[in-house]
């Protein structure tokens, strides 16, 4: 696929940026029914979360964009890193 023209990489770049950031709205951005985590489901489709990660690596081609989702992926996993969040590790 072609990379999009200056401003449309901007603007896509801003949108990642932000929506790669931020736990809730990747939630909402990926629900796959209400947002009720079990142990069997998060509420929240991670193929389409995967899908997603691969569409804007590789077919985009756009080092800028890739770094942005690396930055907001670390602040992301910063921000789950001061919560408690329930794991299988029973320590």
């Amino acid at each position: 696929h072609a990379e999009p023209g200056g401003q449309q990489l901007k603007a896509l770049v801003k949108a990642v940026g932000s929506a790669f950031r931020s736990v809730s709205v990747l939630n909402a951005s990926f629900r796959s029914g209400p947002l009720a985590p079990t142990p069997e489901a998060s509420g929240v489709n991670l193929l389409k979360v995967r899908k997603a990660y691969k569409t804007l690596v590789f077919e985009f081609g756009s080092a800028e964009l890739v770094t942005t989702l690396g930055r907001a992926t670390l602040s992301m996993c910063d921000e789950l890193a001061k919560q408690r969040v329930p794991t299988d590790d029973p320590a």
